[in-house]
């Protein structure tokens, strides 16, 4: 009876793995096409109508591509290259300036799903940007500074998250371009709002053209560093202001101990942090910067940014904590001291870039300074 038993159980488990093979062989598909989107690229904002491109390989057995945003699905195409336009009029209700999820799923001429690539995520922008209607004049005062220029409170009000995102993603295609970042993150959108309002005072341009040479020879001809991270850093440490605050000196607000410490005020000569013409600050601070960003970052001055003023030892101790992603600023950047620094690097580089849009009238775009060392 015992044998008997045994012999029936082992057929059923024989008979059960038998059935599921089948079933797995029926279902699955023999079609190794690949898809991923490489157009739009994550970050981009959808403004226009915008095709879809693939890097796609061994495309001949596939059917139908079907297109998703974060889950639903928005189209599909059984026509090779197998791409679709969006258009983001299609989708008025993501335009929020958050992420929205791009995918898209393979399928066989079975129906058989055969591959599902990583999403992209993408901003979606509908508005429509109208002209401003002039501003009455009273009294016939047309030459009013009042009505000429708006204080720097109310033109903010009209400097959206939006506009943010966009001044931000122009800031950083200045810099190194081995370096990607996702500024969709409505948080840190935020943030950098908000510290915008700190950097946007008129003759901040002015003040920067003194030390242009002094900056763009320590900065890039000597330590071939980013064009812009001498005079963003300045500008968001300083706002070019040479006002001793503490222990700290120069444009960049460093401390005479720890850049004798680590031996960055070697080309200084006589010259002190807080010498007028800032020789002495800019290579002294460009020497440091040298050593964070290609040292510790890898080339990456936006990160090298962030830790300003840490040993390098302990800017890769910091490093070290961080994932190997860091495309995400806002959810990599999680220490207070570090998102601070960040947040007023990027408030004061879209300021400086686009004072007009601030209300600065009498103010230039940093770059104008910089463009020829770019």
């Amino acid at each position: 009876m015992l044998l008997v038993a045994g012999a029936v159980c082992g057929l059923a488990v024989v008979c059960i793995a038998a059935a599921a093979i089948f079933y797995v062989t029926r279902n699955s598909s023999s079609c190794q096409a690949k898809a991923s989107i490489t157009k739009p690229e994550a970050g981009d904002t959808i403004i226009t109508p915008t095709e879809v491109e693939l890097d796609a390989e061994d495309m001949q057995c596939v059917s139908t591509a079907v297109y998703t945003l974060d889950g639903e699905e928005i189209g599909r195409t059984a026509e090779p290259p197998f791409t679709v336009t969006l258009d983001p009029k299609e989708f008025p209700e993501m335009s929020d300036g958050l992420d929205h999820s791009l995918q898209i799923t393979l399928f066989d001429e079975q129906g058989n799903q055969v591959s599902q690539n990583s999403p992209v995520l993408l901003v979606f922008e509908t508005r429509v940007v109208m002209k401003a209607e002039p501003t009455p004049q009273r009294n016939g005062s047309s030459n009013s500074s009042q009505q000429q220029q708006p204080t720097n409170n109310s033109q903010n009000k009209k400097v959206t998250l939006i506009d943010v995102q966009e001044m931000s993603n122009r800031f950083v295609k200045q810099f190194s371009p081995n370096f990607k970042y996702n500024l969709n993150n409505k948080q840190f959108l935020e943030e950098v709002q908000k510290k915008t309002s700190e950097y946007a005072t008129e003759g901040y341009f002015q003040r920067a053209a003194q030390y242009r040479d002094a900056i763009s020879v320590a900065y890039v001809r000597e330590n071939n560093l980013d064009a812009p991270l001498g005079f963003v850093l300045a500008m968001s440490r300083s706002k070019f202001v040479l006002e001793k605050k503490g222990k700290d000196e120069g444009l960049w607000k460093m401390s005479g101990d720890f850049v004798s410490a680590n031996g960055y005020n070697g080309p200084c000569g006589a010259e002190t942090l807080s010498d007028p013409s800032q020789n002495c600050a800019a290579k002294a601070s460009a020497l440091y910067m040298k050593a964070i960003v290609f040292g510790v970052f890898d080339g990456d001055s936006i990160y090298g940014a962030a830790v300003f003023g840490k040993s390098t030892q302990d800017a890769g101790t910091w490093k070290a904590s961080l994932p190997a992603d860091r495309s995400d600023i806002w959810n990599t950047v999680r220490t207070p001291e570090e998102r601070d620094q960040i947040v007023r690097f990027f408030a004061a580089g879209i300021v400086g870039e686009n004072p007009q849009k601030f209300g600065l009238t009498k103010d230039h775009p940093l770059s104008e300074l910089y463009r020829i060392a770019m």
